[in-house]
């Protein structure tokens, strides 16, 4: 099992999702986000869908600034037009 971070439910079967890990990098392609007084990087990434079937509990939500911070990180990494 991997923690994820939901960015938007779209249906009862399909989520969009971002992974969480414990390592911790700066740069572009990770955002560093905490819960549980904890640090994580948010793999901005790896961004993907995913069958909401496979969560298997909810750990914890995050706060406004955080998941904030999670949309602009992958509003930079998109190409501009």
């Amino acid at each position: 099992m991997r923690p994820v971070l939901v960015i938007k439910k779209f249906n009862n079967h399909l989520a969009l999702v971002i992974p969480n890990s414990h390592q911790l990098k700066d740069n572009l392609f990770y955002v560093q986000i905490t819960y549980k007084n904890q640090t994580y990087s948010a793999l901005i990434s790896h961004i993907h869908t995913i069958d909401v079937k496979r969560f298997r509990n909810k750990i914890a939500k995050l706060d406004s600034v955080d998941f904030a911070n999670v949309i602009n990180g992958i509003l930079r990494i998109l190409p501009k037009n």
